[in-house]
């Protein structure tokens, strides 16, 4: 038995998005407020058609008897508003089918997933700034000493035998 509303299994799409990107004609300052950019993630997802179908991704799932769900999460960790809706539903299923406590059960998992967005975004970011900073790196040093400090004072440096995967653990 599935977690479904009507006990059918669920196709869940999730999707991080960076904060900002809302597109349409949504205001800047409405678009940056944590959550909407991954509510209008889930919308784009709900109505997306399948190519040579012309129907929505969410037709075709029910068409095989199951639900879809696209969750959305923004790249600081909040969620989209379908989360609530399947953190629930998974919290009632975990106490009927192991005894867990519904309310603790949605924290715990909502805390860790977010946790886990937020630090895979860091990862990403880290990696990327270690990227242009390896450039920059380059234009300012002198040639006499090319591993010295850089006159910003940034801490990572690829070219000179820090390993970014360790310095990871400094994030994590």
């Amino acid at each position: 038995m599935g977690i479904g509303p009507d006990g059918e299994d669920l196709v869940v799409d999730v999707t991080v998005v960076t904060l900002g990107r809302c597109g349409g004609q949504i205001g800047r300052e409405q678009c940056r407020a944590p959550g909407q950019a991954a509510v209008r993630a889930e919308k784009r997802k709900s109505s997306a058609v399948v190519e040579n179908t012309g129907n929505t991704v969410a037709q075709e799932v029910a068409a095989q008897g199951m639900t879809f769900m696209p969750i959305g999460f923004d790249a600081s960790g909040a969620p989209g508003s379908m989360w609530s809706t399947f953190i629930k539903t998974l919290s009632e299923t975990a106490h009927m089918n192991r005894g867990h406590d519904e309310l603790s059960y949605r924290r715990l998992w909502s805390v860790r997933v977010a946790m886990a967005v937020v630090k895979t975004g860091t990862e990403v970011a880290v990696r990327r700034y270690s990227g242009e900073l390896g450039v920059r790196a380059l234009a300012v040093r002198g040639v006499d000493d090319p591993c010295g400090p850089l006159q910003h004072g940034a801490a990572i440096d690829p070219f000179c035998g820090n390993d970014v995967d360790a310095l990871m653990g400094v994030v994590s």
